[in-house]
């Protein structure tokens, strides 16, 4: 038919442009970090015109267009030092929840974030990776179907946003893997090769030093029923990693483990003895959510709570009573992606 690119002509020119394009043609310099990048990606070819920010924070972008499709590059540090190789680190991950969040508020109309993942910069490799997002939405009436990408080179964030409209959804794998495939092949020189310490998954337990002798069993058995079932329930891990926030279940959940277990142990200190008191009294719930309360678990108590009953208890059995903090949990490292299934590289 005349005048329409063609499912298979999109694919080949994808592929086809991109093979011929690193030969001929001028690269782009990916200032201000050390990555270069042909002119022509597919059927989208460089604009020419790098734009550099005011806030020398935020880099510079780069502008790629053609056959119905856009590709934008940036190049930036956020001012952050010593930014880490790869997508799957706490930094790189804190720039894609922003970056996410820039698409979400950015105007469209019936934003759907789809899928989340680690995408593959070598589609037969396990890395590089890069964290991606996939959206669809509606932008200028027409249905769109857009990529984020991010991740991290050369102490520098790279971050690609890459729209496609929706008459080109059934050649999406092939323009996705073409430009994941460029992005590869522009960072592969300027990566570090990662240590076997690097790749390890850490949780820290933090013990407050400054709590009495008497309650340390106490506070390593709060912090260790917090981590208790994330290996199995990953959901339940910060998203960047850092220090765990528990929600008002998960916080109950932990002095419920407290009282459990010194119980079982038969070795109470003064503090755990008035927690056991509150416990029998059935007021637990209660004093977690008075004492322990956090702004994140809002203003609204969860039903059945006898707050007015535990207030007029409280001032008759837990006079000058007090929750010490116990300390902090923390990870290393976000929390788990998929990672994209490998390209078959059979003949």
């Amino acid at each position: 038919m005349k005048g329409r690119v063609t499912i298979m002509s999109l694919t080949a020119c994808m592929a086809l442009a991109f093979a011929s394009a690193s030969a001929r043609a001028e690269p782009v310099k990916l200032l201000p970090g050390p990555f270069e990048l042909p002119d022509r990606i597919g059927p989208m070819r460089f604009d020419g015109k790098p734009r550099k920010y005011d806030d020398p924070r935020l880099g510079a972008s780069y502008q790629y267009v053609g056959g119905g499709l856009s590709l934008t590059v940036y190049v930036y540090d956020l001012g952050a030092e010593n930014i880490p190789d790869g997508g799957d680190t706490r930094l790189v991950c804190e720039a894609f929840e922003g970056a996410k969040g820039d698409v979400l508020r950015a105007g469209y109309q019936d934003v759907v974030v789809k899928t989340v993942q680690l995408a593959r910069l070598d589609g037969a490799a396990e890395t590089p990776v890069a964290r991606e997002a996939v959206f669809e939405f509606t932008r200028d009436d027409r249905p769109t179907v857009s990529y984020l990408w991010v991740t991290g080179a050369s102490k520098e964030f790279v971050k690609l946003r890459f729209s496609v409209d929706e008459k080109y959804r059934d050649e999406l794998g092939e323009a996705r893997r073409t430009v994941l495939d460029a992005l590869g092949e522009a960072l592969k020189p300027h990566l570090h090769a990662a240590s076997p310490d690097t790749e390890k998954k850490k949780v820290s337990v933090n013990v407050n030093s400054a709590n009495a002798a008497d309650d340390m069993s106490a506070a390593l058995a709060y912090l260790i029923s917090l981590t208790g079932n994330d290996a199995d329930h990953p959901e339940n891990q910060p998203v960047c990693g850092g220090e765990i926030v528990p929600d008002y279940a998960r916080e109950l959940a932990a002095f419920q483990s407290v009282v459990t277990i010194t119980r079982e142990a038969g070795k109470a200190s003064k503090l755990t003895r008035r927690l056991e008191e509150v416990a029998d009294a059935g007021f637990l719930d209660e004093l977690v959510w008075t004492d322990r309360h956090r702004e994140e678990w809002g203003a609204q108590p969860p039903a059945g709570l006898e707050l007015e009953r535990f207030g007029q208890w409280r001032k008759k059995k837990l006079k000058r009573f007090t929750i010490p903090d116990f300390g902090s949990v923390s990870y290393d490292s976000p929390r788990p992606l998929p990672l994209e299934p490998a390209v078959s590289t059979a003949p």
